[in-house]
């Protein structure tokens, strides 16, 4: 039997919450942090990821469970070919995430 398609796209643990009637606010708001956190770092990154690269987050920052105890996992995907440009956006993107 097929999933409804709305359960497809709903997160699991708000799924659980629903149904259990429950809410969870630490959650909510390591949830809240990683968005926030997820758009500063992608406003402080604007213009250092080259057009052929993709940045993933990975770790907490990836699964939205920011804490105060978090790093950032992350690594740059390259389309095609690597080169030194590649290499110099890696190091940008790292002075641009340590400070």
């Amino acid at each position: 039997m097929n999933a409804p398609s709305s359960q497809l796209t709903t997160d699991p643990i708000d799924q659980l919450a629903t149904l259990l009637g429950a809410r969870w606010p630490t959650i909510d708001r390591v949830r809240r942090d990683a968005a926030g956190q997820q758009q500063a770092i992608a406003a402080g990154l604007a213009g250092r990821i080259p057009l052929d690269t993709s940045l993933v987050a990975s770790g907490s920052l990836g699964r939205g469970e920011v804490t105060s105890g978090s790093d950032i996992d992350w690594l740059l995907l390259v389309d095609g070919q690597a080169d030194a440009g590649h290499l110099d956006a890696v190091h940008g993107i790292e002075d641009a995430l340590v400070n």
